[in-house]
């Protein structure tokens, strides 16, 4: 038995985001959509086409070999932009360059991360993620060697700019790749492998660099990082797939527009139609043997493994359509709450951590603490372990309960469902601040700012995925965008507080500068309550304006809609 057309109309006329995951196992199988093979009861999301260069219907090995060479590029981003911290006390030591101006050349860097984005996730959508990815890689690399070579002022802001604006897309184009590979049912987990290899990048590295400081000095953490990023760019010239899709995208949006109009035909045939919302041209559309089954048309050619490794996938579009592209990302934090929301979660709580990494150095190498730079390097281990529990409890965790939620839904998913989890890390992240700063700075025991940064260390990791995944959900059809967003004011808060935390250090004090970064945390991340009440109804509200720009932004890119 086939939904009732009221069902139908109620699904297909639903804002972004909300769509069916789950079979309602009162009204029978939807035997017109896609379900995981397997697991009859559970319908992908995006549809996937029956082209098989789709990247959603690549195979399990394709999809992992592209996500690995992602993840290991995000790797190198993360080491290159966090492991410098440790080496403060020497730099201090044995060039003479102070606190003050090593945290500026650190902020210098966040603002690089925050402009590049703006520039190079637009030409990540116009041209493809390949050159993209292989550029800042080469970029990277280039960056570590001057790092390497090192020896005034200037250098430390030249390199931190160059790796900064690199390494800006490590924001942002792994989660497209992430949204161009896998279903709504997978997101959660796979942006929890990639969040938990960013915390890698942010606290195993430097646990690492602390050692090799000492043991070959502070040079040989970046050569490391130029062998490494180097090995990686190769593999990315012969093994990384272009997963830009290109698909007859107009036509797709506006069936879907057509398929939301209250007043449309009301017909068997025409619901039939609506209730897949991912309507494509006779080459690329949605099959009709689908439960489960082998829904590929063997009889489109695979690309060939020249075409697959094709450096520019461009997408002819106007300057003025390009320019849109460029500036659209500060209209979308206006208009869709649910970007604000993202951007001031992501973006507090990286920043606040990017203080508590700027810190540790000046704080435990003093009495009473008198640690080596080894040692303060092995301050990033609660991160780590808080961050690996916080990747398992925003990622597969959220993946089960989505599922549950919209099967007891009548198998509709909301975005929302994720932000349920959100309220306990944002409980446990400003105490765990609490715990590290006004327990370092009162003498207490090693173990006290060691557990408090475990504690944001798991806020750090659950948050960052759990919104993240809420961004894709909601507004999938303009990620690029919103990622863009997201980069910029991340990394624009994190340039003002990083260079704001001296003086308020030399006003306030240690104990009390945290006590005020407890707060605002505790401010930023409780605004989760609001958008768990009112979130579908933003989504509602503002659903025709998302359509347009949706249908504006297919027009002059051609991503999958």
């Amino acid at each position: 038995m086939r939904p009732s057309l009221d069902e139908m109309d109620r699904i297909t006329a639903a804002p972004p985001g909300t769509v069916q995951l789950h079979e309602n196992t009162d009204k029978g199988d939807i035997e017109h959509l896609i379900t995981v093979p397997g697991k009859s009861d559970v319908i992908l999301q995006p549809q996937p086409s029956c082209d098989p260069n789709d990247p959603l219907n690549w195979s399990t090995w394709r999809k992992l070999v592209n996500f690995t060479i992602a993840a290991l590029y995000t790797l190198w981003v993360y080491t290159i932009l966090d492991i410098g911290t440790v080496a403060y006390s020497t730099w201090n030591a044995e060039l003479g360059i102070s606190y003050s101006n090593l945290s500026n050349a650190y902020a210098c860097n966040t603002a690089a991360l925050a402009v590049g984005g703006v520039i190079l996730i637009p030409l990540t959508l116009k041209y493809g993620r390949r050159p993209v990815y292989l550029l800042t890689s080469l970029a990277l690399t280039l960056s570590s060697v001057w790092m390497a070579k090192a020896g005034v002022v200037g250098d430390f802001i030249g390199s931190n700019l160059v790796s900064g604006l690199a390494g800006a897309v490590g924001d942002a184009i792994v989660q497209l790749t992430i949204a161009d590979l896998f279903f709504t049912h997978q997101r959660g987990t796979m942006n929890g492998i990639y969040v938990l290899v960013v915390n890698l990048g942010v606290f195993a590295a430097p646990v690492a660099s602390g050692y090799i400081l000492t043991a070959q000095g502070w040079e040989w953490m970046y050569w490391y990082c130029v062998i490494f990023t180097g090995i990686t760019f190769v593999a990315m010239i012969f093994f990384y797939e272009e997963t830009k899709y290109t698909t007859p995208v107009i036509n797709a949006i506006q069936s879907r527009q057509q398929t939301t109009t209250p007043d449309a035909d009301k017909s068997p045939e025409s619901n039939e139609k609506k209730y897949n919302l991912r309507t494509m041209d006779t080459n690329v559309t949605t099959p009709q043997n689908q439960q489960g089954g082998d829904w590929i048309d063997r009889s489109i050619p695979m690309n060939s493994y020249m075409q697959r490794l094709r450096l520019v996938s461009n997408t002819p579009c106007t300057l003025k359509e390009f320019t849109q592209m460029v500036f659209r990302p500060f209209i979308y934090l206006y208009c869709f709450p649910a970007v604000a929301y993202v951007s001031l979660q992501y973006g507090v709580i990286l920043s606040l951590f990017a203080v508590v990494g700027n810190s540790q150095a000046a704080i435990f190498s003093l009495p009473p603490y008198n640690f080596k730079p080894s040692s303060i390097g092995l301050m990033s281990i609660p991160a780590l372990i808080g961050a690996v529990f916080g990747s398992v409890y925003g990622g597969p965790l959220s993946d089960w309960l989505i599922l549950v939620l919209a099967k007891r839904n009548n198998g509709i998913y909301e975005p929302e469902f994720r932000l349920y989890l959100c309220i306990l890390p944002a409980l446990l992240g400003p105490a765990g601040l609490l715990l590290y700063g006004v327990g370092a700075t009162a003498g207490l025991p090693w173990i006290a700012p060691f557990c408090g940064i475990g504690l944001f260390g798991f806020a750090l990791a659950s948050v960052s995925n759990l919104s993240l995944v809420y961004l894709y959900d909601s507004y999938l059809d303009i990620l690029g965008g919103t990622l863009v967003a997201v980069t910029v004011v991340r990394n624009g808060l994190a340039t003002v507080i990083v260079f704001a935390f001296s003086p308020w250090v030399a006003g306030m004090g240690y104990r009390n500068t945290f006590i005020l970064c407890a707060v605002l945390a505790l401010i930023a991340m409780l605004t989760v309550i609001p958008m768990i009440i009112w979130g579908k109804t933003f989504r509602t509200k503002f659903a025709d304006k998302y359509r347009r720009y949706a249908l504006e932004d297919a027009a002059s890119t051609s991503v999958r809609v």
